[in-house]
């Protein structure tokens, strides 16, 4: 089994390291990729079950991510 399947969350995406999470937030400005929100926005892998890469990681809002 992937040593990153062995840190999946409750919410079925594996974690993301600090410093890929700093990368994308710097890239997004910290605003949700969507919509442009700048709060209550994290960091998440938008391919579900997808390795945490720096092409499938965004910032994106509560409401936008329950879309995607």
């Amino acid at each position: 089994m992937a040593k990153w399947l062995d840190s999946m969350t409750n919410a079925g995406e594996p974690l993301i390291p600090e410093n890929l999470k700093n990368l994308v937030w710097e890239r997004e400005e910290g605003q949700c990729f969507k919509c442009g929100a700048a709060e209550d926005v994290a960091v998440h892998c938008i391919e579900p079950y997808g390795m945490p890469t720096e092409g499938n990681t965004k910032v994106v809002c509560t409401k936008c991510r329950m879309e995607l």
